[in-house]
């Protein structure tokens, strides 16, 4: 999961993307990605260690998401009680 989501990190990312495109110059491209690979990784991993969210994020765009999953909660705990 992590191996396809590379180019849309790059995409979305530019300090990832001026990073990626250093090495690339004199290193096999097949390493670049490895180290980035590693890179994503460990953010990923510090975020949910910290529990914090990603600074890029929508804010509007998440407290949507954050309210409509706090609907399906609501709803699914009503369900579990009537059954």
């Amino acid at each position: 999961m992590l191996t396809q989501s590379l180019s849309h990190v790059l995409d979305a990312s530019p300090k990832l993307r001026r990073w990626y495109d250093r090495p690339c110059e004199y290193k096999k491209p097949g390493l670049v990605h490895t180290g980035l690979r590693r890179m994503v990784f460990a953010e990923i991993f510090q975020m949910l260690r910290k529990r914090q969210y990603h600074y890029g994020r929508d804010i509007a765009k998440h407290e949507l998401k954050m309210n409509r999953y706090g609907n399906f909660l609501a709803k699914r705990k009503n369900l579990s009680e009537i059954a």
